[in-house]
């Protein structure tokens, strides 16, 4: 990747404004996250010891040591707010870190005067060098846990759903089936309906952020993810949509437009919200308009809860399973169980987070000594058994729609491979203003779709360079140079400081009914930009 760079014609967010959620995840999220990290760490080797593996698991237990105490070292600095130090992955480990490592040598930053988007970035890749660069734990996602656990609290919401949208689905495709001209003459009213009320649930999705919800509850996931896809429970929210619907109008426009179509998802987080970017995808292709729909995932553990090609696969996985969900009876027959538990046993996982350990099913009572990075691909290509529910029937079609070409993961490696033109862009520090000359494969590919979707804060932080524009400042205006290269659409619940496109009066607005609207995910944005 080349060195390149956008200045934003404003300074950055950063840690040295003490009112700023930049100062608070500096001097309070990011400790937690590395708290969690160690514990999760010390839980998984102690699972180790009871392992009856002689001088193989003594040699794992000791590396866990030394990586903890490299995380504690990294907590301690962090609080002190000491100067950012090279990381030093060379690209014989995996990706490299030599852009990381000029920029720190260049600048002499600290934890807080680092702009903030910078130094979160440099955490996930420090962190990442710990494990990379071990004998043991090289495929180890300190995540994982966390990932998992949350979306097995995340049942009763995909269940509903996944009702509405398999029907949605049968009929979409019944009717390109019988008569394609005649749905596609009678069928723009109503299916620009079910795009608006599929593009909003894919945004509210985003917000169960495990990198924001450090003590997340079961309650609260519950919570957040009610509401589900009547026209009632959207038009509810859609009062804290701050740009209105008109980027859906413009996104619908140029998607019914199209013959043959692609769609591409720079996807954020896993498990409930990558299941609703999927509902959605599958939708899309229903209709006739698309063709295929690729998927952009994490190369590596990132912001705790973005999708890595792992995570994709165990939520194909794991949503085709007959008990992993905790919230949920799921009522089938004892054909529909026998049917999932087919393909569970299909799924399989790596139970201590090492390739040489005995796989175990996809839903353990030990979640915490799964390694993600061990998902077999080798999943049932669909359910026939009529108790099957409608996930697992949607979830079966989707690992087809992934056999057969219609979905497609950008990249699809294991974690520690280097991604290359096309994947390891998302994992540096550029904002995407830079994406055209630090990365001009990936932007080549991208102008090949009819509309490339970013979900969640941390892609729309790095559309906006987490620059500190005005909020009423013009969207496309703060995208900088990647603004008309290609047709985008934003599906963002506002996390965090940065943010643009709003007119001035819904920004006063906003701003005398909640002054934290920026960053507690109650609101957010929807913003389309057209390819010029």
């Amino acid at each position: 990747m080349t060195f390149s760079h956008w200045d934003p014609p404003v300074p950055l967010w950063s840690a040295t404004d003490k009112s700023s959620f930049a100062y608070e995840s500096t001097s309070k999220r990011w400790p937690e996250i590395l708290a969690g990290t160690i514990s999760g760490l010390v839980n998984a080797a102690h699972a180790l010891s009871y392992q009856d593996d002689g001088e193989n698991v003594t040699g794992k237990m000791e590396e866990s040591k030394v990586i903890i105490e490299k995380l504690s070292k990294l907590k301690h600095d962090m609080g002190r707010d000491r100067p950012l130090e090279a990381i030093g992955l060379s690209e014989s480990d995996e990706s490299g870190t030599a852009e990381f490592d000029e920029v720190v040598k260049q600048k002499g930053w600290t934890w807080f005067n680092a702009p903030w988007l910078f130094a979160e970035c440099y955490l996930y890749r420090l962190i990442r060098s710990f494990f990379a660069t071990s004998q043991h734990w090289k495929y180890y996602d300190p995540f994982a846990a966390q990932k998992i656990s949350a979306f097995r609290s995340s049942g009763k919401a995909i269940n509903e759903l996944a009702k509405t949208v398999e029907e949605l689905v049968r009929k979409a495709e019944s009717a390109q089936t019988s008569n394609p001209s005649k749905a596609a003459a009678e069928g723009g009213e109503g299916q620009k309906l079910i795009f608006y009320l599929l593009a909003q649930s894919s945004l509210w999705g985003n917000a169960t952020d495990l990198s924001l919800l450090t003590s997340l509850s079961h309650a609260d996931i519950q919570d957040l993810q009610a509401g589900g896809l009547s026209t009632s429970a959207q038009a509810e929210r859609a009062k804290y949509i701050l740009t209105g619907l008109g980027g859906l109008d413009q996104a619908w426009a140029k998607v019914s437009a199209a013959k043959d179509g692609r769609v591409d998802f720079v996807l954020d987080n896993a498990g409930f919200e990558v299941t609703t970017d999927l509902l959605f995808a599958d939708w899309l292709l229903a209709t006739g308009h698309v063709k295929e729909v690729v998927f952009h995932p994490k190369v590596l553990p990132w912001f705790v809860s973005d999708v890595t090609p792992a995570d994709f696969h165990y939520t194909l996985a794991a949503l085709q399973s007959s008990d992993f969900f905790t919230d949920v009876s799921v009522g089938q027959s004892d054909g529909g169980k026998k049917a999932a538990e087919s393909a569970t046993a299909k799924a399989e996982l790596d139970a201590s987070y090492f390739l040489n350990a005995q796989g175990a099913s996809v839903q353990p009572s030990q979640s915490y000594v799964i390694d993600t990075s061990a998902v077999t691909k080798r999943v049932s290509a669909a359910h026939t058994a009529s108790g099957s529910t409608a996930i697992q029937r949607l979830a079966a079609r989707w690992s087809k729609h992934l056999s057969e070409g219609r979905f497609r993961l950008a990249f699809d490696g294991k974690l520690g491979q280097a991604a290359g033109p096309l994947g390891d862009f998302w994992t540096s520090f550029h904002s995407y203003a830079d994406l055209p000359t630090a990365a001009p494969d990936l932007n080549a590919d991208l102008r090949k779709s009819s509309l490339v979707i970013f979900k969640g804060d941390l892609n729309t932080r790095k559309l906006l360079s987490d620059a500190r524009w005005p909020d009423t400042a013009p969207f496309d205006q703060a995208m900088g140079p990647l603004a008309g290269r290609f047709d985008t659409l934003v599906l963002r619940t506002c996390k965090a400081d940065v943010c643009a496109g709003l007119s001035q009066e819904r920004f006063e607005a906003v701003q005398r009914e909640d002054p934290k609207w920026r960053v507690n995910g109650r609101w957010a944005i929807i913003v389309y930009v057209a390819r010029s």
